[in-house]
C-alpha cells in the first residue's frame, strides 16, 4: 500500500512538471525559429551573438517571488549576468532589488561569477536572504 504525498511533496511535484512543461515549450519554439547557416546568410538573420543566447529556467523563492509575481521564468541569455538582467528587466523595482540581493544556483550549484556561461535547458534559482534554521 503506497502513502499519498504529503501536501509539500505534491506542490514540488507540480512546480517541476511546470517547469519542465515552460522549458519544452520555449525549447519547441526556439526550434520552430531556428534558421540553417544558409538561411541566415540569405536572410541577414542568426548573427553569431543570438546564436550563443540560451534560454533558462529560472525559479523564484520566497521574497524574490512574492515581489516578482511569480516563482518561475523563462529568460534568455549567454551568461548568468545576461539571464539577471532580462529577468530584471520587466520587474518592478522592488522586485529587481530583491533579486538582486539574492544568492544564486545554476543547475543546483551556488554561483557568484555572473559572467559564467549558460547554455540552453540551464536552471537558475534564485534565493533571496533569509534568518531562522
Amino acid at each position: 500500500m503506497t502513502t499519498p504525498p504529503t501536501p509539500s511533496q505534491a506542490t514540488h511535484a507540480a512546480q517541476d512538471t511546470r517547469i519542465a512543461q515552460d522549458t519544452q515549450a520555449a525549447q519547441d519554439t526556439q526550434a520552430a525559429q531556428a534558421t540553417t547557416p544558409a538561411e541566415a546568410s540569405v536572410t541577414g538573420s542568426g548573427s553569431a551573438a543570438e546564436d550563443r543566447t540560451a534560454t533558462i529556467t529560472v525559479r523564484l523563492f520566497a521574497g524574490a517571488a512574492a515581489e516578482y509575481g511569480s516563482d518561475t521564468a523563462l529568460v534568455r541569455g549567454s551568461t548568468v549576468a545576461e539571464a539577471i538582467a532580462d529577468l530584471t528587466s520587466g520587474a518592478s523595482p522592488q522586485a529587481a532589488t530583491a533579486i538582486e540581493r539574492s544568492s544564486l544556483l545554476v543547475n543546483a550549484v551556488s554561483c557568484t561569477d555572473h559572467s559564467r556561461s549558460l547554455k540552453d535547458g540551464d536552471r537558475i534559482d534564485v534565493l533571496p536572504p533569509f534568518a531562522g534554521g
